[in-house]
């Protein structure tokens, strides 16, 4: 059992507010140029749902995309980041689109985790703690004070910032 108390959590950062999140969430991992990942997440991204005709372009691009279905693109909690080794997205389990019967994400790249085999990992389920400021994000080190109660409960941590 970890010694974490979210309450001396608090009170060392008296002017931010942590909140435990009760939804769980889960990290999906791909290679870059993954077959189907780039219209799964354009789908993702428009509320659309997935066809089962596959596009000859698998690409997504943000400054495209209607407006409107932007907006629309989904309740929940999602992070998607790139590096030259992967392509991480990090879901919560609650993730779906707006509108009624269009899209599941998580079943969707769950479906690409298996069709990857070993090409595709699925990692978790996770907790989430939200840090609500104002917080100074040009600090040095405030990242390392916030986590230090978990650090000393050996919970491991992944940051995402929006």
């Amino acid at each position: 059992m970890s010694d974490f108390d979210l309450e001396t959590a608090k009170a060392q950062s008296p002017m931010l507010h942590i909140i435990p999140y009760s939804t769980t969430y889960h990290l999906y991992r791909f290679p870059p140029g993954t077959p189907g990942l780039g219209s799964l997440l354009g789908n993702i991204f428009t509320a659309q749902p997935q066809s089962s005709s596959s596009s000859s372009k698998d690409t997504f691009d943000v400054r495209t995309a209607e407006p409107e279905r932007l907006k629309r693109a989904g309740k929940g909690w999602l992070a998607v980041t790139k590096t030259e080794e992967e392509v991480s997205i990090m879901v919560d389990s609650e993730y779906n689109a707006a509108e009624p019967g269009s899209f599941d994400a998580n079943a969707q790249l769950e479906a690409l985790v298996q069709a990857q085999g070993s090409e595709g990992i699925k990692d978790g389920p996770f907790g989430c703690l939200r840090i609500r400021g104002p917080m100074e994000l040009n600090l040095v080190g405030i990242a390392s004070r916030l986590l230090a109660p978990l650090t000393k409960a050996k919970i491991s941590v992944l940051v995402i910032s929006s």
